[in-house]
């Protein structure tokens, strides 16, 4: 081998070795990216769910150029919140988090190309852009107090939209820590604060309770962890899964109805659908375009990144997949005041499912509807309850049917009682 070809490739095997070397090892206080990309299975569905609108939170979509405006406001929010601490200055939020800053990179699941400077800047000016926010809203404070950015609610609503993006978050721990300098002991805490924003910019009836959930990743992981049902005992419950061995799909609503099973709107959260004795209980599930969609699908994507979170969010999406094949069923949970919309038509909705579910990796048996799908696919598929279900629609579906089947059944007794008397008379004549 000639000294210039064995050269190469030594200089080959140095470069290897440092790039093997540079990469180290993750701290083992943290789990391994928390903050992932969105699979490209399931983000070709609908891009644009994935993408913030109005806001950039950390790396991965800081270079996008028509995220530039709101970066003014960041620096304002840095300041205020400053104003707010007499007992820290900019230095000791920023040596803060070079403490943190490799923890911090392995957070996310690729490799960011910041400078350690870089990375700590963008940490400390998102971080103390998002507390600040959560304060003012708590806050109450005036909007002419507060700046433009809080003059319309749905700028506010928007912005909360982007910080439940799987894409477009900061490490929890990061928040926490910028947020304990601030040595507010008596106030709110950082959990309280988050959840009353997302309560003030989300829709209403998206129901937020308590958790038991001690660490969380990022924000999203927060608010998912609050809004997931909790499981309850009893024979009611739908979380237990069931006999793997029976059905795990479910017919739609309309071939439900048909079977004979009862259909009722109850109160409380969405994803707490019951089933006892014949009759799904589903609570109102309120629709909206943009927020609607975009906050389901980030939930799935994070769900399908992190599975030790559960699968809530997907079982039900996979569920009102199924239920909704055609507009017909879309109109039978309008009925019932089950689903509301704001979309074009009832056709958007079947096609908002449908699309939702594209490109997602399912475990039936992590389905926590799967033991109400056993049981209404058992009673669906018995032959009795569907022969009772066709008489019942046919017969008895309006007055004149049964006025029609008493008359029908009077007649029959009648005959009978005739034939009976005439039988009684040939077998004992007169005497």
């Amino acid at each position: 081998m000639d000294k210039g070809k064995e050269k190469t490739e030594e200089a080959w095997v140095n470069s290897f070795i440092e790039r093997t070397q540079s990469i180290g090892s993750r701290p083992s206080q943290i789990d391994p990216c928390t903050i992932c990309r969105v699979p490209r299975s399931i983000r070709q569905g609908d891009p644009d769910a994935y993408e913030p609108q109005i806001v950039s939170i950390g790396p991965y979509h800081r270079a996008n150029q028509s995220l530039l405006a709101m970066e003014e406001y960041k620096w304002q929010h840095l300041n205020a919140l400053l104003s707010r601490d007499h007992d820290h200055s900019l230095r000791d939020y920023i040596n803060e988090i070079q403490q943190l800053v490799d923890w911090a990179r392995c957070c996310y699941s690729e490799n960011i190309k910041f400078s350690n400077e870089e990375f700590v800047e963008m940490m400390v000016l998102d971080g103390c852009f998002i507390i600040e926010l959560f304060l003012n809203i708590d806050g109450k404070r005036a909007v002419d107090e507060m700046g433009p950015i809080y003059s319309t609610k749905w700028m506010v609503a928007l912005i909360g939209q982007d910080m439940l993006l799987l894409e477009n978050q900061l490490p929890f721990f990061i928040l926490q820590h910028l947020f304990d300098l601030l040595n507010r002991s008596n106030s709110s805490s950082l959990v309280d604060l988050a959840l009353n924003f997302f309560a003030y910019v989300l829709p209403r009836n998206q129901e937020i309770r308590p958790s038991k959930v001690v660490h969380h990743d990022h924000l999203l992981h927060l608010f998912h962890s609050h809004v997931i049902p909790t499981p309850r005992v009893g024979p009611t419950t739908t979380f237990d899964h069931g006999s793997p061995s029976l059905t795990r799909s479910i017919p739609s609503i309309t071939e439900i109805q048909q079977a004979g099973i009862r259909l009722k709107k109850k109160a409380g959260n969405f994803l707490d659908v019951t089933y006892q004795k014949g009759e799904i209980q589903i609570p109102t599930l309120s629709i909206y375009d943009s927020i609607t969609k975009t906050l389901f699908r980030n939930m799935i994507a994070f769900e399908q990144c992190h599975p030790k979170s559960g699968s809530y969010f997907t079982s039900y999406a996979i569920f009102m997949y199924c239920i909704l094949e055609t507009t017909k069923d879309v109109t039978v949970l309008k009925q019932n005041r089950i689903i509301e919309h704001w979309l074009g038509d009832d056709q958007e909705v079947v096609h908002l499912f449908k699309r939702m579910c594209q490109g997602l990796t399912v475990d039936f048996n992590d389905n926590y509807l799967l033991g109400m799908i056993n049981h209404v696919s058992e009673f669906c598929n018995s032959k009795w309850n569907a022969w009772w279900a066709t008489l019942k629609r046919v017969y008895f579906g309006n007055p004149w049917s049964v006025f029609q089947v008493e008359v029908t059944i009077f007649t029959l007794v009648f005959t009978m009682v005739q034939a009976f008397l005439a039988i009684m008379t040939y077998y004992r004549p007169r005497a």
